[in-house]
């Protein structure tokens, strides 16, 4: 960024250059402006601008998460306006008007009368004290632009008239028919947008006891409503959607103790046991939490699987064709002793339901490739080898 500012700088005017350079990190947009106004007849915009440029935008602007204050308005300046026939006729020129200003209005440091280095005797210390910049019309008008020998000197005002007016007078701003002005605040880099939102809310009501001649303010545009609207409707989908998991897994389990299991666990599910549960996309689950496939076959041994939800999940067994006898009676043993014991149903119930499952198995195996057949074998081996 500095390498860039640099070689920006080096093609601004010397203007330009000797009012400063400022780089203020911060986004395009404003996050939220403010309309002042005042209902004093005697208060003008400008007076309401220069109020704001002089107290409120170095407050806000120190505040966490603001990147930019801007004033839609105008600050007080001290105004020349050269008299072209009067600068004729004492020879000057407008360069002369702005070296003398720059000359007598500066920051110089007096020093003292005494001081260190000083002779033996001395007695007295004394700090000069030198008038600071000018700030009054009076002031101005008294710079002394040409001096003559014979003690004759040209001043300002011989030549100028001087006043204290707006900085910028294309600007004009009224707010229902007083005058006002405006400010709009711009959003840091990764700030938080409602926070700092509320943050200049807050602020601006602590100040307000102290805005001069009945100052008042509103907010005349905000774009953290958008925010907080869209963020209210995701925490509603999301409540909507668990509600909606929470009714279908009822529907399928009808048993309102093993529903509750994984909805008081808040549906802990960790991202591996999602990625073991993609295999069931090629199989089917009849039972919804708890589901056993299995299909009698004489020539071969057809695999029994078990699908035992807990409330995180954590374990899986599905079928496997290539599964011995023995494996398959202990699948089968196992998946019937955890449905019993969880589920809380009698055996009879048990058995309709394990028909049901077997056939609907049999079923999708049937349907499936060489391939496929395959790889769920050998994911259900690894499944079924972890503990």
């Amino acid at each position: 960024v500095q390498n860039k500012l640099q070689s920006a700088v080096n093609r601004l005017p010397d203007a330009v250059k000797s009012r400063g350079v400022f780089v203020n990190k911060g986004g395009q947009n404003f996050l939220v402006t403010y309309s002042f106004f005042s209902k004093d007849p005697a208060m003008t915009a400008v007076d309401i601008g220069d109020d704001l440029t002089s107290n409120l935008v170095d407050v806000i602007g120190r505040l966490d998460g603001v990147g930019d204050v801007n004033v839609f308005g105008t600050n007080y300046a001290m105004r020349i306006w050269m008299d072209p026939a009067k600068m004729e006729k004492y020879a000057l020129m407008p360069s002369d008007l702005v070296n003398a200003l720059n000359s007598q209005n500066a920051q110089v440091s007096a020093g003292q009368l005494g001081a260190l280095p000083a002779v033996s005797d001395q007695q007295l210390n004394a700090t000069i004290t030198a008038r600071t910049k000018l700030k009054t019309v009076e002031q101005f008008e008294d710079i002394v632009l040409k001096s003559s020998l014979d003690g004759s000197v040209v001043l300002m005002k011989d030549v100028a008239r001087v006043e204290l007016g707006a900085d910028n007078l294309t600007i004009k701003a009224q707010l229902n028919g007083l005058p006002g002005a405006g400010m709009g605040i711009v959003l840091a880099d990764g700030a938080n947008a409602m926070k700092v939102a509320d943050t200049i809310a807050a602020k601006l009501a602590e100040l307000k006891p102290f805005f001069p001649n009945e100052i008042d303010y509103f907010v005349s545009s905000d774009s953290t409503p958008f925010v907080r609207a869209s963020i209210k409707e995701v925490v509603s989908a999301l409540g909507e959607a668990m509600i909606l998991v929470v009714i279908v897994m009822f529907i399928f389990l009808q048993n309102f103790r093993a529903t509750m299991i994984p909805a008081i666990a808040k549906y802990d599910v960790r991202f591996e046991e999602i990625r073991r549960m993609r295999i069931v996309a090629a199989l089917v689950v009849a039972l919804g939490a708890s589901s056993a496939f299995s299909a009698d076959e004489p020539d071969a041994a057809v695999a029994s699987g078990v699908v035992r939800m807990s409330a995180s999940m954590n374990e899986m067994a599905l079928a496997c064709k290539h599964m011995s006898s023995q494996k398959v009676d202990e699948a089968k043993a196992k998946q019937k002793s955890a449905t019993l014991s969880d589920l809380k149903v009698s055996e009879a119930d048990y058995e309709k339901l394990y028909s049901a499952a077997a056939s609907e198995f049999k079923k999708k195996w049937s349907s499936m490739s060489a391939q496929q057949q395959q790889q769920s074998c050998d994911q259900a081996k690894k499944l079924s080898a972890k503990p």
